[in-house]
């Protein structure tokens, strides 16, 4: 009887067996990793919650450290004043001791530019800067306080981009930093009297006027024609005076685009002109009674509303009273008497130009 081999010992159970322990061993080390995974996985994310919370006291603490921080608030009262000769920037601030402030001035006529700096003393500041040379033309002034520009020391108590300071004047700045500052500005017409004087017909050099107006006086102690025009750049003319003998007044005209412009006379005898594009210095309040002979400008401050005009004129020639150079308010010739009503739509000087070769009267209600 041949003798049977236990099943335990036959290959194909040792097989079996074999690969159930390995499948077992296998699943074993899939669970230790998943199980390794999990808790990597745990541990980042108690990694992130703590780096969250860490962030978040940082920025309580900066914003705690923020409001602890005791801003400088910026007071200054300023004032700038500018005349055909010099630009005075003057005022009072809390700034301290050697803060610097910038002044730039320009010439829009020739982009001249004159620029420098000067400090605060004692909380106030008084600047004169000459402007002499620069030409006729509107000039523009910028006067500014940039922290980034000033010295280590002041930078400590303004921040070296203004990020300790305070207050209502506070804007941003166009400088290389984009630092927070303050700026103020004001603009002025600068006008130097043109003169010019000769004999005979006379065709001037070409000196530069700006848009706006233009009040031309002028002398003539001739006996026959005295004609005067302006040109521009391009040969456009206007008439300005045509008279016969002797003359002497002022004429207004309105300048429509700067440039250089010169004026064409005729004359047998003496002349001289004067050309002024500035307001005087001082001007009158309404109401108004104006007198005079001949030919002449009258600057007056009117308030906005309805204004009766009274008129009398003794001459024989015309007699016509421009406002601004466009409102007609007379046109007639010979002796006149006469008003009339205008409306006044903005408070203001204006300028009254009178065409007359004899005795006139202005009456403003």
């Amino acid at each position: 009887m041949e003798k049977k081999t236990p099943f335990y010992k036959k290959k194909w159970f040792i097989i079996v067996a074999a690969i159930f322990v390995f499948s077992g061993f296998v699943n074993a080390l899939s669970e230790d990793e998943d199980a390794a995974e999990s808790e990597e996985i745990n541990e980042e994310e108690q990694n992130e919650e703590n780096s969250n919370e860490n962030k978040e006291n940082n920025n309580a603490s900066e914003e705690e450290s923020d409001e602890n921080i005791d801003l400088f608030t910026v007071e200054i009262n300023e004032s700038i004043s500018i005349s055909n000769e010099t630009v005075t920037i003057s005022g009072d601030t809390n700034l301290l001791n050697g803060t610097l402030l910038y002044f730039e001035i320009v010439n829009s006529t020739n982009d001249s530019i004159i620029d420098g700096d000067f400090e605060i003393e004692d909380g106030s500041f008084d600047e004169v800067i000459s402007i002499e040379e620069l030409p006729n033309g509107e000039i523009e002034v910028f006067v500014s306080f940039d922290p980034s520009l000033q010295t280590d020391e002041l930078q400590e108590v303004y921040g070296s981009e203004g990020q300790l300071l305070d207050g209502d004047r506070l804007e941003s700045l166009n400088s290389p930093y984009d630092s927070k500052g303050i700026t103020f500005s004001d603009h002025y017409i600068k006008s130097v009297a043109i003169s010019f004087s000769g004999t005979g017909d006379t065709a001037t050099e070409l000196f530069n006027l700006s848009d706006g107006f233009a009040v031309l006086e002028f002398t003539h102690s001739g006996s026959s024609n005295f004609i005067v025009e302006l040109k521009n750049e391009s040969g456009a003319s206007e008439l300005v005076v045509n008279h016969i003998g002797s003359y002497e007044g002022a004429n207004f005209e309105l300048i429509p685009q700067s440039g250089d412009y010169l004026l064409d006379i005729s004359a047998d005898g003496e002349w001289s002109a004067e050309i002024n594009q500035s307001y005087p210095s001082e001007i009158d309040d309404e109401p108004h009674s104006l007198s005079g002979k001949g030919d002449d400008v009258i600057f007056v401050n009117l308030e906005n509303g309805l204004k009766r005009f009274e008129f009398t004129h003794d001459g024989d020639s015309n007699f016509i009273v421009l406002v601004n150079g466009q409102t007609l308010l007379v046109n007639e010739i010979g002796n006149y008497s006469g008003s009339t009503t205008e409306t006044v739509q903005d408070s203001a000087a204006y300028a009254f130009e009178i065409n007359a070769d004899g005795n006139w009267t202005i009456e403003i209600e």
